[in-house]
């Protein structure tokens, strides 16, 4: 959101409105007000949850018959679009994130860029299908199936949908993905500094904040089944859980030597810099992930599920390992481990590639070339 926040205020003066979910203290603002002409913080952790529904004639009408989809109908759009309404109708354009406000603001689509980032609806699903369908669950998953045709609908409504790679694209209805763009994601410049250094050991690390629930998945996977099979093989290999975890997700999953959980850390890099390999074991979610990016920048392999590296755009077996399964996963870090030959050229071709493809001022440029060409075309 920042870097499309910097190509935006490339193209013309910026009013931002965002919502705050948790009290915070002492949050620096000025680098948003160095790129915008404003900057307003609504406070929406005072706006209470609604009341879950008390009978099924109340279910049904949530999940079934409500006009919008409870992904849409429970956020907070109140509390943002008395402040934006006001500034939409002045804007040349309108930029949102995700459908929950855009689908407040009727009355300006055709002026809207919605960035979707990645499918609500595909984590929806993920996570109805592993508890079962009993009756209940049917209408949250109906409720689902709307938002997904609301999601994939949404460039019909809107005059450009964002997403974050071509595989997001290409599940759009053919006729509509002249109004989808592409923005992936892209990693800190300051990376490519980092001068890459053999590893401290036979280090693995998995990075990600541990408040998000395909993480949290991965990293109980790893550790449960992966792991213990990576550890017959090289005994001394050590894991380390790097990421947000205020709520101790991952405490019973620590031992403080063989696997370590550092919870938040002011840098990753220095961590993931000295590892001798990063994995991504992502079963569920959507979207494209940005610690796999920051990993080959700082020249460590990667080893990812397929689901995990969706949307990137490289070489399986030369800048990045795909591996599925718990044997076939810890057999792919094994042999990184222990062949310094191969964990060596793989980390060194990532490298390359990630500064081709995934640069930040690359993509902000071409974002910034899009909304030039779209506001200079007749309408």
């Amino acid at each position: 959101m920042f870097h499309a926040l910097r190509a935006l205020s490339a193209v013309g003066g910026v009013d931002l409105v965002c919502g705050r979910e948790e009290p915070f203290v002492d949050v620096d603002l000025e680098p948003l007000e160095r790129l915008c002409r404003s900057v307003r913080i609504v406070d929406l952790a005072s706006v209470p949850d609604p009341p879950g529904p008390r009978s099924r004639a109340a279910a049904v009408q949530r999940y079934v018959l409500a006009r919008h989809p409870t992904h849409v109908a429970q956020f907070p759009a109140r509390a943002l679009a008395h402040i934006v309404e006001p500034l939409a109708r002045q804007a040349d354009l309108i930029w949102t994130v995700r459908l929950g406000l855009a689908e407040w603001l009727t009355q300006h689509r055709e002026r809207t860029f919605v960035d979707l980032d990645d499918f609500e609806s595909v984590k929806q699903a993920q996570a109805l299908l592993p508890r079962g369908f009993r009756p209940w669950r049917w209408l949250l998953w109906l409720d689902n199936q709307r938002l997904r045709r609301l999601e994939r609908t949404a460039p019909r409504r809107y005059a450009r949908c964002v997403v974050c790679s071509d595989v997001q694209r290409a599940s759009f209805a053919a006729r509509l993905r002249e109004r989808v763009l592409v923005m992936p994601n892209g990693f800190p410049a300051g990376l490519l500094d980092y001068p890459p250094r053999p590893p401290s050991g036979p280090t693995i690390v998995f990075v990600g904040t541990m408040e998000y629930r395909p993480n949290v998945d991965a990293a109980f996977w790893l550790a449960q089944e992966i792991f213990p099979l990576i550890a017959r093989r090289v005994p001394e290999a050590r894991l380390l859980l790097i990421g947000h975890d205020t709520r101790h997700r991952l405490r019973p999953l620590a031992d403080g030597q063989r696997i370590v959980a550092t919870g938040s850390v002011a840098d990753v890099a220095p961590l993931v810099g000295e590892a001798a390999v990063s994995v991504a074991p992502i079963r569920t979610g959507s979207g494209t992930r940005i610690k796999i990016l920051e990993a080959l920048a700082l020249g460590v392999p990667v080893v990812s599920t397929t689901l995990g590296a969706e949307g990137l755009d490289f070489v399986p077996g030369r800048e990045i390992v795909l591996a599925d399964g718990p044997e076939a996963f810890a057999a792919a870090v094994v042999r990184l481990l222990t062949d310094r030959a191969t964990r060596e050229a793989m980390g060194h071709a990532g490298r390359a590639a990630v500064a081709r493809v995934y640069d930040w001022d690359r993509i902000e440029a071409r974002l910034g070339d899009e909304v030039r060409g779209w506001l200079a075309a007749p309408r």
